[in-house]
């Protein structure tokens, strides 16, 4: 996905590398890791399909997705 934001519109985070940007989310390693984790426009923590929804929203050709995920009931 990290190859599709080609106007750089996500901050991509490696959090292997940077352990603060956990510490500030608020998150250990290992709640990172067992599912995606977001922080959106409001800086708010989003997380599962609500992340995955926000970054399809910025990227090209997943735009026009999100929508559509976003209004399956349950979500």
């Amino acid at each position: 996905m990290k190859k599709l934001d080609k106007e750089g519109n996500i901050d991509w985070v490696d959090i292997t590398r940077d352990k603060a940007a956990l510490a500030k989310a608020g998150l250990t390693y290992k709640q990172a890791m067992y599912r995606m984790h977001v922080i959106d426009e409001n800086q708010q923590l989003q997380s599962g399909v609500l992340g995955f929804l926000h970054v399809w929203k910025q990227l090209p050709y997943y735009r026009c997705i999100a929508p559509i995920i976003e209004n399956v009931p349950l979500l």
